[in-house]
């Protein structure tokens, strides 16, 4: 995928970080198909059952 989609060589991808992998993967996800991720929303600690 890295090669085919990113355009990366191979010797790019083997140096690349996975932190870097996976950002570079969730752009191309959204840009190319933005319904298939969902945006979180923020959770504070006083929203959680577990502390109320």
């Amino acid at each position: 995928m890295a090669t085919s989609n990113f355009g990366w060589s191979l010797d790019f991808f083997m140096k690349s970080t996975p932190n870097m992998y996976l950002k570079t993967q969730i752009n191309w996800l959204r840009l190319n198909n933005p319904d298939s991720i969902e945006d979180v929303q923020e959770v504070y600690m006083d929203q959680i059952p577990f502390w109320n």
